[in-house]
């Protein structure tokens, strides 16, 4: 795909989604393959013992979504950097893709193998400290951030916050800055794949104690204004909910029962909100500790 080609196919995109909003599948996300080098307690995707994804059946998906109007790709596993055909390697997954048209490739892996195909970026795993990672995860976070250190490609850390991680999340941020200069982290929380699990925890400072909750606010409002971000934060605590951001939304079951900003929401009450709750559902709701915890 020539500079030409690709400033076209760009533009294209960019009206299509930001502008008419055309119903198409913008980003493709393809698990070349099941094998994995780890045992996450999270994952069951390592006991499935499937074969790598053949490159014809690889090529066919990408050209059949490139067809639909996909122009971002996902290479994810198991472990994409364990893919094989032949002596083929990711690297020539990531090629075909650049020349059918896609824009941007991304890679998530586990940062065990060396991270050495040509994507636009690389998403690498790593889920605590060293211990909390290993016993999570199974892998050696020295090693993990070597390979991360050694990528040519731009990169991120990826820590998924679970209730056994969720007090890594400061010190966490520590070595990376230390071990990775400019690399940024992102959180996501966990979400269970077979239902719920102990691994649970779906506020990002629902299981913390009170002084540890107030200091990942602190950084989250801190992260957040420098660098200009957008984030959406999900919570019960009433008192954070109305104390932290621009716009407050409440949902129950499924609808929006409260759309409020600005002014209007910087005069709101946690009383308010919980009397406006309990007339949307019809009962008196006096649970103190959804308000303020």
């Amino acid at each position: 795909m020539d500079g030409l080609s690709r400033a076209w196919s760009s533009a294209r995109f960019a009206f299509d989604f930001a502008v008419v909003r055309r119903d198409r599948p913008f980003v493709l996300g393809l698990a070349v393959t099941d094998r994995c080098n780890l045992r996450c307690r999270h994952c069951r995707v390592w006991s499935a013992h499937a074969p790598h994804m053949p490159l014809a059946q690889i090529a066919a998906t990408l050209r059949r979504f490139h067809d639909r109007g996909a122009r971002l790709l996902y290479l994810e596993g198991g472990e994409p950097f364990l893919w094989r055909d032949g002596e083929l390697r990711l690297a020539d997954v990531v090629g075909l893709a650049r020349r059918l048209g896609y824009l941007r490739v991304h890679i998530y892996s586990n940062g065990t193998l060396p991270l050495d195909a040509p994507a636009d970026f690389v998403w690498v795993s790593a889920d605590g400290l060293h211990e909390t990672n290993f016993a999570l995860r199974g892998s050696n976070l020295d090693q993990v951030l070597d390979h991360a250190r050694d990528c040519a490609t731009k990169k991120a850390m990826l820590f998924t916050v679970n209730s056994v991680n969720h007090q890594d999340i400061l010190p966490f941020l520590e070595l990376v800055r230390e071990a990775l200069p400019g690399v940024p982290v992102m959180f996501n929380l966990h979400t269970p794949y077979y239902g719920q699990d102990e691994l649970l925890l779906d506020e990002h400072t629902s299981a913390l104690d009170p002084k540890t909750a107030v200091e990942v606010m602190r950084l989250t409002e801190e992260i957040i204004a420098g660098d200009s971000l957008t984030a959406i934060v999900v919570t019960h605590n009433m008192d954070q909910a109305i104390r932290f951001g621009h716009r407050l939304i409440m949902m129950n079951q499924g609808r929006i029962i409260l759309d409020v900003s600005g002014r209007e929401k910087e005069e709101l009450t946690v009383a308010q909100v919980m009397d406006h709750f309990s007339r949307v559902r019809g009962e008196v709701y006096a649970d103190d500790a959804m308000l303020l915890t």
